[in-house]
């Protein structure tokens, strides 16, 4: 199954030379749409003189984008994407005997004609944008382009521009090919959009586009990673570059220790992707990315309003939004169940929409247990998995085999859960050196392992600075009863008083903004407070300001204030 859902070619120069089409080139379009992709015509022409030369080229694209971006032409009639350059430009270019065509949008004559041009566009004072199209030249409005063009087209067919090949050849083809996922430019294409493609055909103009469309990596049998899509997970303390990956098909594996920071970098991760238009899906078992729902186009569901896994079709397909499923109050069978099914159900939907580009799953060994259900996720030819686990040795062999970048984190109980092993299934090397590296690294950092360079070996790297919040587990320490004997035991100095117990960070603020002052300053003198939120919440930020607290206290002894620096942190910070 190829990646790709849709397919935003040029015509001129493209598919036709000297208005023949080839029949090749044309009946490639009607077997990719056969298997549900859609194909989108982009145009410099004019609607009226593009159905004059091909009366029955519409009829082979589920949409035109005519007049350079100017125009959209679909099942359900034209309609302009933009107000039309004023008419007396027309009329002055044509009192000085340019050779003027008028359509619904923009302004088309030949490129000699553009000293003349020009000097009318200035004379008018109208903000107006002269665009070369190889020997033609169009007046256009300001913004108006083929990337404008083929986003709205997209938009209309429910089609992301990460799921969108473009095609093309010409100087005007540029904003097309920098609005979609993969840029290809036929063998024949002006230097400059060779230089800028992510592809450059073998052969030239509608030959090479058959042969691509038909070709292994169109189909789905290689992949073409863009460049100019990857994700930064931090830098590389090899060298000043950036840690970067694929930010499209690639299965990612963040493994670790507890604590050691693989949900922080999925975090790091899924903003990136949610920032540049990609659709993700996080199923957040543990409570820790519910800060992500802050972002644009991403809408976060928690305990007691989970969507029905059947509905998150229609969520994500709209606007291609991302969603966090913060799983964290369900008990854990009832955890497992859910994510599978809505694994399930994202896996049919990419079939034909190719929607989430992405699935992030957190503690991905509790819910790949089956080996069958689990080849069945990780085999789907979409990839984009990002898979979070402290015990990778619980995963089965499907997913190491299906693995290709790897970030391995350091800290605490780094060599635990099978990380040196699984390193060295990816990298080819003894698990005893993968462990060496791990103990050579300090918190905050990670080994970066990609299969698709080895050359590259394993590059030791720190991560990246949050857009938004990251809280580890939050919800489960807000909300969620913590197990029995890990809350905090509120103890009156005098002996033999009955204790208030806070079973989480809410009860525990409830709790503190009524006890009475002895019992804060009974706590703050031991610095309790700030011991229980760093070894049972583990939160470092919200325990050393706590801590800062606690000494002021015993410096000054005044309890009021203390108790609302407390209750102001931890609001602050959890919403409790």
């Amino acid at each position: 199954m190829s990646y790709f859902r849709a397919v935003a070619t040029d015509l001129d120069g493209t598919l036709a030379y000297h208005d023949e089409v080839d029949p090749e080139v044309i009946e490639a379009l009607r077997e990719i749409r056969t298997r549900g992709i859609r194909t989108v015509l982009v145009t410099g022409r004019i609607l009226a003189e593009l159905r004059q030369v091909f009366p029955t080229l519409e009829d082979e694209f589920d949409l035109v984008v005519a007049e350079n971006g100017g125009v959209l032409s679909g099942p359900t009639g034209v309609r302009p994407l933009s107000s039309p350059v004023d008419p007396d430009l027309a009329q002055a270019l044509t009192r000085r005997d340019v050779p003027i065509r008028v359509g619904r949008v923009l302004l088309a004559c030949g490129a000699g004609c553009e000293e003349a041009v020009a000097e009318e566009v200035r004379r008018s004072g109208y903000e107006l944008q002269l665009v070369r199209n190889r020997g033609a030249l169009m007046v256009l409005p300001p913004g108006v382009n083929k990337g404008t063009g083929v986003m709205e087209a997209l938009g209309d067919l429910g089609i992301s521009r990460h799921s969108t090949v473009a095609l093309g050849d010409a100087e005007n083809d540029h904003s097309l090919l920098a609005a979609c996922e993969l840029a290809v430019a036929v063998a024949d294409a002006v230097f400059p959009l060779q230089q800028h493609a992510d592809v450059v055909l073998e052969k030239a103009g509608a030959e090479g586009v058959t042969e691509f469309l038909r070709g292994s990596l169109f189909l789905g049998d290689e992949r073409a990673l863009s460049p100019r899509w990857q994700l930064k997970l931090g830098r590389c303390m090899d060298g000043d570059d950036g840690a970067f990956i694929p930010a499209s098909q690639v299965n990612v594996l963040v493994s670790g220790g507890t604590v050691s920071g693989k949900s922080y970098l999925a975090g790091l991760a899924a903003e990136q992707l949610a920032a540049m238009g990609y659709s993700v899906a996080v199923l957040d078992l543990e409570g820790d990315h519910a800060h992500l729902a802050s972002l644009r186009g991403v809408l976060g569901f928690s305990h007691g309003r989970l969507p029905d896994p059947e509905d998150l079709p229609g969520l994500l397909t709209h606007r291609f939004s991302s969603v966090v499923l913060d799983l964290s109050l369900e008990p854990l069978e009832e955890k497992r169940a859910y994510a599978r099914r809505v694994l399930t159900v994202l896996l049919r939907l990419r079939k034909t929409m190719g929607l989430p580009h992405w699935v992030v799953l957190e503690e991905a060994h509790h819910v790949l247990t089956d080996p069958h259900f689990a080849q069945e996720v990780l085999s789907d030819p979409v990839r984009g998995l990002f898979l979070v686990s402290w015990r990778p040795v619980d995963l089965p062999e499907a997913a190491w085999n299906r693995i290709d970048v790897l970030a391995a984190m350091c800290g605490r109980e780094a060599a635990a859960g099978g990380t040196p092993e699984i390193m060295a299934h990816v990298s080819g090397k003894s698990p005893e050196t993968m462990a060496e590296l791990l103990e050579g690294t300090n918190p905050g950092e990670f080994l970066l392992l990609n299969r698709d360079v080895p050359d590259r070996g394993v590059r030791r790297c720190r991560m990246g600075e949050r857009r938004t919040n990251h809280i580890r587990h939050w919800r489960k320490y807000a909300d969620a009863a913590l197990p029995p004997g890990r809350g905090f035991f509120f103890h009156r100095p005098e002996p033999h008083a009955e204790p208030a117990q806070a079973s989480n960070l809410r009860e525990f603020v409830h709790i503190l903004a009524v006890t009475d002052p002895d019992t804060i300053l009974h706590h703050a003198d031991r610095s309790d407070f700030s011991r229980w939120i760093r070894t049972t919440v583990q939160d470092a930020w919200l325990a050393s300001v706590v801590a800062s607290t606690e000494e002021e206290v015993r410096a000054d002894g005044d309890i009021d204030t203390a108790r609302r620096q407390i209750l102001d942190a931890i609001r602050f910070r959890y919403g409790a």
